[in-house]
């Protein structure tokens, strides 16, 4: 290759830029066409001719679409609990959200990407570029953006994990303690029958866990009897940790529920 005869070509011939002046404009008209072709599918024949008002006070645009697929959840829930039906999210709302994930997740990223990547083609110098240019402000600007929103991202996705941990060690704790009740159950049918009739005559001693009960797919058990209560020291098998230290009382409840470890 002759360097003098391709830089030649090059300064004669300019780098054709990559996308065209109106690519973003058609890329944002077609995403809100798409976007409103299936919000207006999604409501036709359902009657929902009310819902074609804005509800009053509810803002049109957010950077997190997801607050209000959450909120409208969470309105569902409390409906369902108190056996009222559930409602269909309104038109605004549906518009409100889609919006949101337009810019949010479209637009911004698209606007840093492109910028990033022209800039990366074009090798410009750093005295050369007007940090005050529209174009650079614009660029700045969806770089602040898209690093709040991936940050916004990486945060929600580590609360949605925690959230999934806490629910996950609530669970096994309620059924350990449901596991309790049953040794409590069995326990005091043991105390109240005679010894005719392989019981306590009144008392605990004797009384010892069946190995379906020493063991479950919850947790392992360990029983430890007097006279008057049976202490028992549950292991959580999902959480090692987890440890539940309760006594069973002379009625056959559970009384005195020590949590440890995860269970704390």
């Amino acid at each position: 290759m002759n360097q003098k005869i391709d830089l030649i070509r090059e300064n004669n011939f300019p780098r054709e830029k990559e996308f065209t002046p109106g690519f973003l404009t058609s890329l944002i008209l077609l995403t809100i066409s798409v976007l409103l072709f299936v919000v207006i599918i999604e409501n036709e024949g359902k009657g929902y001719h009310e819902s074609r008002a804005f509800a009053p006070g509810t803002p049109l645009f957010t950077l997190l679409p997801a607050i209000f697929v959450s909120g409208h959840t969470i309105a569902n829930g409390l409906q369902a609990f108190s056996g009222k039906a559930l409602t269909p999210a309104n038109l605004s709302t549906q518009i409100m959200t889609l919006a949101g994930i337009l810019f949010t997740y479209i637009i911004i990223p698209t606007v840093f990407f492109f910028n990033w990547r022209r800039r990366r083609i074009e090798i410009k110098s750093v005295s050369t570029i007007n940090p005050l240019s529209f174009s650079s402000v614009i660029y700045a600007l969806s770089i602040i953006l898209t690093i709040s929103i991936a940050a916004t991202a990486m945060k929600s996705a580590i609360m949605h994990q925690s959230l999934e941990y806490a629910q996950a060690i609530q669970s096994d704790r309620d059924a350990i303690i449901d596991d309790l009740v049953f040794i409590a159950l069995d326990a005091y049918q043991y105390k109240v029958l005679p010894k005719g009739l392989d019981g306590g005559q009144g008392k605990y001693l004797g009384f010892a866990l069946a190995p379906e009960r020493a063991k479950t797919q919850n947790g392992i058990y360990i029983a430890t009897v007097n006279e008057n209560q049976v202490s028992v020291k549950a292991q959580s098998l999902q959480f090692p940790s987890g440890v539940i230290h309760a006594t069973i009382d002379e009625e056959g409840q559970v009384r005195n529920c020590r949590f440890e470890g995860a269970f704390k």
